[in-house]
């Protein structure tokens, strides 16, 4: 689990962030933030936090404190211990939590998708699938849809050393997010539903079993 503390002055804000943190992020069971308004607090527990994230205003006067427990060799750390030291402004954005998730997060959990004009920082567990629409490779996620500049074989590398499948020609597939598997059909937890080929059939859903034991 990945422990967070939210520093600022007013204890509701701070609850509204971490409701909007928690609304767009899938690593609900995950993440865990608890809120400090008193800094003396905070740094009596500093070290048990993967994240410190603090409001803006308060940012730039309370780092010199923070600063100096991290380099404190005197209060006992985890060996290799890190804490990333972050602001934040209301309303918080999913860029911005997924700037904070790249630097505390395995590398491994994250994904670095081409789109026009630049890249998106995705976590695994956020992509549903891709999908070839006209030619077009769209990335489907918890909160929303886009357009990348991936063709289909790039982004089944891209996803290759992951639980991704191709149960169709047109789709790339995260079997996390498959409810069931009915016939012809792949029922997905998002509720939609998308095609799964005949030929393909057999080892998908000996695929999708071998990923579902590994889970328990």
């Amino acid at each position: 689990m990945l422990k967070s503390a939210l520093h600022g002055n007013n204890h509701n804000e701070l609850t509204r962030v971490k409701r909007d943190i928690m609304a767009l992020t899938s690593d609900v069971d995950k993440l865990h933030f608890d809120i400090y308004t008193d800094l003396s607090n905070l740094e009596q527990y500093f070290f048990n936090y993967d994240m410190v994230i603090i409001e803006n205003e308060l940012f730039y006067s309370v780092l010199p404190r923070l600063q100096t427990l991290v380099s404190n060799d005197g209060i006992p750390k985890r060996k290799g211990q890190r804490v990333l030291l972050t602001n934040f402004s209301a309303p918080v954005d999913k860029m911005q939590i997924n700037e904070w998730l790249k630097h505390v997060l395995p590398k491994d959990e994250l994904l670095e998708i081409p789109i026009l004009g630049g890249r998106r920082t995705e976590n695994m567990k956020d992509v549903i699938y891709f999908e070839n629409r006209n030619r077009v490779v769209y990335v489907k996620t918890r909160n929303s849809i886009y357009q990348s500049t991936l063709t289909l074989r790039e982004a089944r590398e891209l996803v290759s050393s992951n639980d991704f499948l191709v149960p169709y020609v047109s789709y790339v597939l995260n079997a996390h997010w498959i409810e069931s598997i009915k016939g012809r059909d792949i029922l997905l937890k998002n509720k939609e539903t998308i095609p799964l080929s005949q030929k393909k059939s057999s080892c998908i859903r000996k695929a999708y079993r071998e990923i579902l034991s590994k889970q328990h």
